[in-house]
């Protein structure tokens, strides 16, 4: 790996987008898989080309006994690279392999064939590299070959059955899984220690796997998605936690396994609508960091969930961290841009979304950001159509962007002209929801109530599971006035999740607009009660008890919002008025 840590976080990026099991070649200066040269065995780099032909069987040397271990590997691959690699006139080497794994010494990388080996020396005696076929310059795993014949003397040939069926269907955790069905079979003494170790490597390639590709989602997070929800990132560190007490240590970094398990439920935690919550995200995100204080990726969600927070001045420290440790990855870039946009400062959102476009213009979310400063904040539409369209050069694929145009159109009142934007979105990629919910707001403009309908039984047939689409939906409808729809949709989001406060509080304003003000009070008291530093539930009862004409209880309720949140206007606002009318009423 490269020694500055931008290279180190590139890397690592390059990394966990590979699924587990497979072996990556990185060269040092580019940080491309490592296959430069046709000299090196028709493209392959310098170090694959002597380390592949050292795990196919020439490194078999001190002793020649047909396994190449460890030790064997080691020497061979230096001395080879030394040697190609030395500079006559300087008389130094250019190149010296170093390897950041524990040397094993004799541990067994690969099994050794006398005749393919003979057959490889041959081949390199002549030079003819250039005659080899693409197969002949790549490795093969070498599996193990006698496990089902022991799994069938152990009797265990039902179980096998029914744990590769697990594997087969992704049951890697949870109930009736791999992962329960393996633990078992752990302490069988009826297998050899390989055959066990085989089950065990299997399974753990599966779940790193999985969770690698959770953590890309995360590194390329060119657009917010479906993705980012508080089941998909625990999973994956439940699959984490698995592969731990599974994996064997020689193969993997036991500190990068918990730092990461830290990063997942970070990531997890921040995405609910409880304080609690983001805060224990937030406790988990600071132990990663006290193991690994250079990880840039790191800094980069404590950053995002000081934002979840509303802590914009604090969210700012550990964008610019994320950014020193690792300069040309847009993510933090694009984050501190977002940062300033949020606090009002116009100036410099621009500056970091456009230094965020010399990095990475692939990075789908700065045109969205570029394109929303210059239609709210400069009241610039044809720049923002601009922005979007620049976008959609990029990636013409992209449902986000075609839902922004829409949105402009829209607010333009020019609804026929926004549906068809938001239908080049559902286009795009159907299973977005965000096209479906402008669509549904243009029929609603225009009056189209059975194409409202549509795309609200569209849009809940994505995930009729998800509480996150009720509620989305319940807000919009609650938007337009669709009072009644709105109850429905709210009502059925805290039946799926009684614990999301947000829908709790939609529930309750639902209900108060349709009269029914006891159903109104409980819900909101409900969500108060599964987290009591909520403002927004304050301010809700604050709301109720002041429709009542209860302003003292109000008045006590807008307080302590304010108090836990003293820059919001709306608050101020509230607390004034619960005042004003007090001293009315005296």
């Amino acid at each position: 790996l490269p020694g500055k840590a931008e290279g180190q976080a590139i890397a690592y990026q390059l990394i966990f987008e590979r699924p587990a099991g497979e072996v990556q070649f990185i060269s040092c200066s580019s940080n491309q898989v490592s296959f430069e040269g046709s000299q090196w065995g028709g493209g392959r780099g310098l170090f694959s080309w002597h380390l592949i032909n050292g795990l196919k069987g020439m490194a078999d040397t001190d002793p020649e006994d047909g396994e190449v271990t460890i030790a064997e590997l080691y020497d061979y691959v230096k001395k080879n690279v030394n040697r190609a690699s030395y500079d006559k006139e300087a008389k130094t080497y250019l190149q010296t392999p170093r390897y950041c794994c524990t040397t094993l010494d004799g541990m067994v990388l690969s099994q050794v064939s006398k005749t393919e080996k003979e057959k490889l020396a041959a081949i390199l005696e002549k030079g003819n590299i250039d005659g080899m076929t693409k197969g002949g310059t790549m490795l093969a795993v070498n599996k193990g070959g006698g496990l089902e014949e022991e799994i069938k003397k152990a009797g265990l040939e039902a179980w096998y059955t029914r744990y590769k069926k697990a594997m087969n269907a992704d049951r890697l955790i949870g109930d009736s899984s791999a992962y329960e069905l393996l633990k078992p079979i752990l302490t069988n003494k009826k297998l050899s220690k390989s055959a066990v170790n085989e089950l065990k490597f299997e399974l753990s390639s599966l779940l790193m796997g999985d969770v690698a590709k959770v953590i890309n989602v995360y590194f390329t997070a060119a657009q917010n998605n479906n993705l980012y929800t508080f089941k998909y990132f625990n999973t994956a560190a439940q699959k984490l936690i698995a592969f731990k007490s599974i994996a064997d240590t020689a193969y993997y970094n036991p500190l990068d396994v918990e730092v990461n398990r830290l990063f997942l439920e970070g990531h997890s935690y921040w995405r609910s609508d409880r304080t609690i919550d983001q805060l224990l995200s937030m406790r988990k995100i600071d132990s990663a960091i006290a193991l690994k204080p250079q990880a840039a990726y790191l800094y980069n969600l404590k950053g995002i969930a000081h934002t979840n927070l509303s802590q914009h001045e604090l969210a700012e420290i550990p964008f610019r961290k994320a950014i020193n440790l690792a300069p040309n990855w847009v993510y933090p870039v694009c984050n501190l841009g977002l940062n300033y946009t949020m606090r009002g400062d116009v100036d410099s959102a621009l500056k970091y979304y456009h230094k965020a476009l010399q990095i990475d213009s692939n990075f789908q979310i700065i045109y969205s950001g570029l394109s929303a400063i210059y239609e709210y904040n400069k009241q610039d539409v044809d720049s923002a159509v601009y922005f979007i369209k620049e976008g959609l050069k990029v990636d013409p694929m992209d449902p986000y962007l075609y839902t922004a145009m829409g949105h402009i159109y829209l607010r333009q009142g020019k609804y026929e002209e926004a549906l068809t934007w938001y239908h080049k979105g559902i286009a795009a990629d159907s299973t977005v929801l965000y096209p479906n919910e402008g669509a549904m707001q243009a029929h609603v403009k225009l009056g189209a109530i059975d194409s409202t309908n549509y795309y609200v039984d569209r849009m809940l047939a994505m995930d009729p599971d998800n509480p996150v689409i009720y509620e989305s939906i319940g807000n919009l409808t609650a938007e337009y006035h669709l009072d009644s729809l709105s109850y429905k949709l709210f009502e059925l989001a805290v039946g799926f999740d009684s614990s999301r406060i947000s829908s709790w509080i939609g529930f309750s304003e639902a209900a108060g607009k349709l009269g029914l003000d006891t159903v109104s009070l409980g819900a909101m008291i409900i969500a108060y009660n599964l987290d009591t530093s909520n403002t927004r539930s304050l301010n809700g009862l604050g709301h109720i008890f002041y429709n009542r004409g209860d302003y003292e209880t109000a008045l006590g309720y807008f307080f302590k919002a304010f108090t836990r949140e003293s820059n919001n206007n709306v608050y101020i606002h509230n607390v004034g008025e619960a005042g004003f009318q007090m001293k009315e009423y005296e």
